[in-house]
């Protein structure tokens, strides 16, 4: 399994040394437009794993380096700070990066599994399905898995207790907490409270430390186990959605089953109306955001 990485900043270099660390690829290359970084990290990966009974090839190149890729994971972009006060600021300047790279990707490792970290995820999960015209079983956004990772954290603190708990639709301001998949019953304010504080989770860390990456690194991770074990495990993505809950043409959060070909199924759950009301809002949030940054593209 060869597994390219391009971006090798904090979340890039720590998605690095998991795969690495947990054995999931044969090779893996780590490309950066700062290619001196790209090869220090790649040096410091190798010192590493080198003597510790870990047979990996790891490496640091341009974007031919990365054919043959079976997985490429993009973390490229500008990131997210405490003085972001939302994801949707990036849009622009990180399409424009996405553009460019999805030229590289289209050119080097066409037809490899693609995971998008960079944010707004959604509408740039999007951008890289239109540009790299990969087949959109092969393009999974990340996002839902780490906001419904964030949910449980807050229902353990707020109810004292745990069970399954997912989000759904954007990875932003509309994401979709599903509180009619618990197995308890919420009052509308018990409801509102845990949804603002998901809604400001990532921010409080990054003003706290700078950046969010264990969380973004774990899950992560599991995607990739997910593909390189083919679990067939069903996770929230942000997938391209094709009529899947009446939304066509945008890159959502939705349950998918993920295989060793990336995208096996695109779950279609039983939603409430006011879960079904949000993600479409969400949905139109998002084709705003898509045909904004096209306009910038042009």
């Amino acid at each position: 399994m060869k597994i390219s990485i391009i971006g090798t900043g904090r979340l890039g270099g720590l998605i690095a040394f998991l795969v690495a660390d947990r054995g999931l690829a044969d090779e893996l290359v780590l490309i950066d437009v700062n290619k001196d970084h790209a090869e220090g990290q790649a040096l410091d990966l190798r010192h590493a794993f080198l003597k510790a009974g870990k047979n990996i090839k790891i490496s640091s190149g341009d974007y031919a380096a990365a054919k043959g890729s079976q997985i490429v994971i993009v973390t490229a972009g500008k990131p997210r700070t405490a003085a972001t006060s939302s994801r949707s600021e990036l849009l622009a300047e990180n399409a424009k990066i996405i553009r460019q790279i999805s030229k590289e990707i289209k050119s080097h490792c066409f037809g490899a599994v693609l995971i998008t970290t960079t944010n707004p995820v959604d509408p740039i999960n999007y951008i890289l399905w239109k540009e790299t015209g990969s087949d959109r079983s092969k393009i999974i956004g990340f996002g839902g898995l780490l906001d419904s990772g964030r949910l449980g954290a807050i229902l353990s603190e707020e109810i004292k207790t745990t069970f399954s708990y997912e989000v759904m639709g954007e990875h932003g301001e509309n994401m979709v907490p599903l509180f009619t998949r618990l197995k308890v019953h919420l009052s509308g304010e018990q409801k509102e409270k845990i949804r603002s504080r998901l809604l400001g989770s990532a921010k409080e860390v990054i003003e706290k430390k700078g950046a969010t990456e264990y969380g973004p690194a774990s899950h992560i991770l599991r995607i990739v186990e997910a593909i390189t074990g083919d679990k067939k495990e069903t996770l929230p993505c942000s997938c391209i959605l094709e009529g899947e809950y009446g939304i066509s043409d945008v890159s959502l959060g939705v349950p998918a089953i993920i295989g060793k070909e990336g995208i096996e199924k695109i779950e279609e759950w039983r939603l409430d109306s006011q879960e079904a009301e949000m993600l479409k809002k969400a949905a139109e949030k998002v084709r705003g955001e898509v045909k904004q940054a096209e306009e910038t593209l042009v």
